[in-house]
Formats: structure tokens, sequence, C-alpha cells
């Protein structure tokens, strides 16, 4: 299979596992090639395609004419809010897929998406529309023209204001070392250093020594990254995803290809423990205890001592989980608009939030603020149960809460993050294109990564004083306690360092 607005090969989405669908059709960085055959062949996945910054006109509009009431309603008011946004590709410009993604299409079913593609039918009757074929052929390539025109105007920009910014920009890998030295005493507001790590690497983790470990998907690797260079590479299992660091520096790597947690100490793979299906980001309690949502079977694993302990049984499609200073555990499911608390190594109540929710993030006093990414809320979860609704832009995703309680929550489909304060939006502000996930840092200063701009937004007193340029395809950004900040890029293979 081809994308058509490139030359990656990409798996056929029928042999594709349940996480991998998923993820691919919330991900604003699936190609459109990949979102266009996910609707047409994986139905379970629709509704979280209608919610996807990055889905197209067309194939909103084909989605409502499925006949389905929520797919309508949601696909409507995407419609009426539409702004098109260029495909971001979510895989390597090495043209290789991550391990253990096929690349082969079956011997039977539906025709590969390709440039010259004709829409096909599915079991609903109506014709998937094909992607980036606009009719007549001369349309198109006065598009692929103004599509050229804009990113040189694009690029031309950020040499420019690097050029300004930064006379003389640090070569890669040369000068982070000072990024670990002292404690920050202002925002990080500018690049010190880009580091070269792997293919597809994931947002960051920091160990309380300060050590950096980021997860490179396409090659099964962690970059270790000390004074500012990397110091070793440590094989790991199928697709790494973000790990997670103990208290004491041990290093938990979710392989979601292959449903194992690889375990890192003293530098190395020390263990590899057997998890559930699909394995997702986990979290770590204060008392060491870790747990891991496997979203391809709706359970929680949770590790002690080395091994798993105990397997919880929670909601559909579990995302990554958060943990309240008294060691209760949060965990949203995505597929079924709950969340299941875990207290004791069991389900102790499930909340009812709203559509799709994603990782919740939890303030000092113990609240934990819950996205739901399918109907722009955050549900706001004190004593067990949701004390408010509060509703923000489009797309919601993991918040932040700085030291103060304010929550940070960046929209994707509005460019913009809201800020809540006393259960209530006090200020919206507008950032760069397709937000991810803020980060806050010591001194209360909030970090936004724009995915489609290439930039990190820096705001201070309820404004952005700072526009950072980075590289392509930024992940959130990472914090460190000295107040450095990280920044994976996922199109480029390396790593912002910012101070």
């Amino acid at each position: 299979m081809s994308d058509p607005h490139g030359t990656q090969p990409y798996p056929d989405v029928r042999t594709l596992n349940a996480e991998q669908q998923f993820r691919l059709a919330a991900d604003p960085r699936t190609p459109l090639a990949l979102l266009r055959d996910l609707a047409q062949h994986q139905p379970a996945s629709r509704m979280l395609i209608a919610h996807n910054p990055a889905a197209y006109p067309e194939l909103l509009q084909w989605l409502a004419s499925l006949g389905d009431p929520a797919l309508t309603a949601a696909t409507t008011q995407r419609l009426q809010h539409h702004t098109p946004a260029p495909p971001v590709a979510r895989m390597t410009s090495t043209a290789t897929p991550p391990p253990g993604w096929p690349t082969t299409q079956p011997s039977t079913g539906a025709p590969a998406a390709s440039a010259g593609a004709t829409p096909t039918s599915t079991s609903a009757g109506s014709p998937t529309p094909a992607i980036g074929q606009p009719k007549p052929p001369r349309r198109g390539l006065l598009w692929a023209i103004v599509a050229i025109a804009a990113v040189l105007a694009v690029v031309a920009g950020v040499f420019v204001y690097r050029t300004l910014t930064d006379p003389k920009p640090p070569s890669q890998a040369t000068t982070a070392s000072s990024a670990t030295q002292g404690t920050a005493t202002a925002p990080a507001t500018k690049v010190i250093a880009t580091i070269q790590v792997g293919n597809n690497p994931h947002t960051p983790a920091v160990g309380p020594d300060g050590t950096v470990y980021v997860t490179n998907s396409s090659d099964g690797t962690v970059s270790v990254i000390n004074g500012g260079k990397v110091t070793t590479t440590i094989p790991v299992g199928k697709i790494p995803w973000p790990p997670a660091v103990a208290p004491d520096g041990t290093v938990y790597v979710p392989n979601n290809g292959d449903g194992t947690v690889s375990v890192i100490s003293g530098g190395r793979v020390t263990t590899t423990i057997p998890v559930g299906q699909a394995p997702d980001s986990p979290a770590v309690a204060p008392d060491g205890t870790v747990y891991v949502p496997n979203t391809g079977d709706g359970t929680v694993s949770v590790i002690n001592g080395g091994r798993v302990t105990t397997t919880i049984t929670v909601g559909k499609m579990p995302w990554p989980p958060a943990v309240v200073p008294d060691g209760t555990v949060y965990v949203p499911n995505a597929g079924d608009g709950t969340v299941s608390v875990i207290n004791a190594g069991r389900v102790t109540t499930t909340i009812r939030v709203g559509k799709n929710p994603l990782t919740p993030a939890v303030a000092p006093d113990g609240t934990v603020y819950v996205p739901n990414t399918g109907d722009g809320t955050v549900s706001v979860i004190n004593g067990g149960q949701v004390i408010t609704t509060v509703p923000v832009g489009n797309n919601p995703d993991r918040p932040a809460v700085a030291p103060d309680g304010t929550v940070y929550v960046a929209n994707q489909a509005n460019a913009t993050v809201s800020v809540i304060s006393s259960g209530r939006v006090k200020a919206t502000i507008p950032v760069g294109n397709r937000p991810l996930p803020p980060v806050v840092g010591p001194d209360g200063t909030v970090y936004v990564s724009s995915l489609d701009g290439g930039t990190v937004s820096v705001i201070n007193g309820g404004r952005i004083t700072t526009i950072v340029p980075v590289g392509q395809n930024p992940s959130p950004p990472t914090v460190a306690p000295d107040g450095t900040v990280y920044v994976t890029n996922t199109g480029d293979g390396t790593v912002s360092v910012l101070r």
C-alpha cells in the first residue's frame, strides 16, 4: 500500500491488530490513505476518525452518509468547523514500516489505496472517497504547486526566524551538555542542541538523575541521553511506546508490538515481562508499583518485584492511567466512555465520563481531570465522582496541571489551549496548528508543541511569550527537574533540547 502523498509503503489496515487500528484512527499524524482505509474496512474505528482533526471533508461526508446517527452528528459538527490540515507521515522517511507491521497485501479484499485508486464500496453501499485526487487533473497540478510554494514559504520563514533569534545555532549534539548543568532560573526559550536518535522517536521520559530515555518505535530501541549526547542505545521489544521511570530510576518500556515490558536498570535490559495485548505507557505509583494498560484486551497488568502480580479487567481500550498521591489509579477507557478506579489491586468503581476519554492529569490536591476527545469536554473527578464537566475546544488531549492548580488543555482541532481554573475556562490561548498535550515547568511556564508547525509555544502570564522552532512533527515536550525541555521530533529522528 502506498501513500498517495509520498513514496512510503504502509501496511494493509486489515492485517493490523485492534490497538494499532485505534491508534492510527485517533492520531492526527496518520497519513490520509490509512484514515480512508480504516474507515472503509474497520467500522469500530469510524467514531475515532470522525473526531480526528486530520480527517478530510470528503471522508467526513462519507462517514455521515452511512446512516449512523452518532457518526452523522459528529461529522456534521466537524464539517461546520473544518479547517484543512496537511497530511503528516507517521512513519519514518526511510520507507520502512515499524517492526511488526505487515507490508504485504492480503490475497482477497479491496485493492490497496494508491494515487490512481478507484473509490471502493463498503457494506454500507457508499463509496469511500479517494484521497488526494481532485478532478480534473490540471487542478491537482495546481494544488501541488500551491502546496510546494507553501512548504517553501514555511521553510524560509523558519530559517529567517532562527537566523534572527540565534545567529550562531549550535551544531548537532555539541552544546547540549550545558542543558543538564545547574538549575533553570528562567523559561526555556531556545534550542541549545539537537540530538540524533532513532527512527520515529516518542515522547521521552526523564529519570530522577536527569537521564533521558527516548523510545524509537521503528527500531525497537531506547536511546539513553546523558550530558547532551546519546551514551547508549538499548535494544528492547517491538514497537516500544513512551516509557515510565520509577522513583528508584528503573525504566519500564511497553512494547506494543509483542505484548511485553522491558525493564531497564544500569543501562541494560534486566528482564522482559510478558503482559497483555498491545500494552501502552505505564504509570508508576509512589510505592513503585507499575500499572500497564493493555489496550488490546481491556486489562491492566500490575507489576511488582519484576513480575506481574495481578491482572485487572477494566473497560474497553484502556489508555495510559494516572495515579493520585494516595496511590489510587484512574484508567480512562477510550472505547466505552468510562474511567476505572483501582484500589488495593481491584476496580472499586467505574465512573461514566464523556466520549473517548484519554489520559487524565492529577492536580496537587488529588483532583483528576479527564479529557474527552470525542465531545470536547473535561470531566473533573473528586471523591470518586464527576463533580463538573467543563466544555473546552474540539479534540482535547491530556491536560497539564500547574503547581497552583491551573489546568491547561490543548484542543487539537481548534489550535488553542483552554485554561481552567475554579472549574471553568477562564482563558483560551491561540497556539500553533494541531497542538499536542502541554507540559508545565517547575516555574509554571507552559510548553505546547505544534505538530504541523514544528514549533513549541511558550506560555507565561496567560499569553505566548515566545515561539521556538524545533524539528519535524514534534511530540509533546518533557521537562526535566532542572527546567530543561526535551522535544522528540518524530519526522526527523531527533531530540531538540530547550533552555
